[in-house]
């Protein structure tokens, strides 16, 4: 297996183990549960680690294949790369923003909370960003989801 492979097989986890830390942390602030709570910050900061492998192997997988596509292809890959760059330091701010939230539960610091809650809204967005940059790139190489202008 190359880069390419690898990017293909690790690209799914930012965007659905985003969905699944976002519900292990709702899960553990309704019931009152900080190992959820602390189950769904570890899994952040994971996703942050592998979002950075996946985002290399993105770029090795670009040099590979931009020559070898149609013109529409080529175009997509571009739209990809750039929403990946910017889906990529938003996970990493969740990941550091995951870390800080362990911190103040460890401490149990007044703001916690809202900390919490600040991870959830950022998680939110993640998610969406990391949702477009999957479904982007899964325009490089199908024209059926495309639409008519793609």
């Amino acid at each position: 297996m190359d880069a390419t492979h690898w990017h293909l097989l690790l690209n799914h986890f930012p965007i659905l183990g985003t969905l699944f830390g976002l519900g292990l942390i709702l899960a553990g602030m309704l019931r009152h549960k900080p190992i959820l709570t602390n189950a769904g910050l570890l899994i952040f900061l994971l996703l942050a680690l592998l979002t950075a492998v996946v985002f290399q192997t993105g770029e090795i997988a670009h040099e590979k294949l931009y020559m070898n596509v149609s013109e529409a292809s080529q175009d997509w890959i571009l739209i990809h790369q750039g929403m990946a760059r910017q889906a990529r330091w938003i996970m990493l701010g969740l990941g550091m923003l995951s870390v800080l939230a362990w911190w103040m539960q460890w401490q149990n610091h007044r703001w916690q909370r809202i900390c919490l809650w600040a991870v959830v809204l950022v998680g939110s967005l993640t998610f969406g960003l990391m949702a477009q940059t999957g479904n982007s790139g899964g325009k490089i190489m199908h024209p059926e989801i495309r639409g008519r202008n793609g």
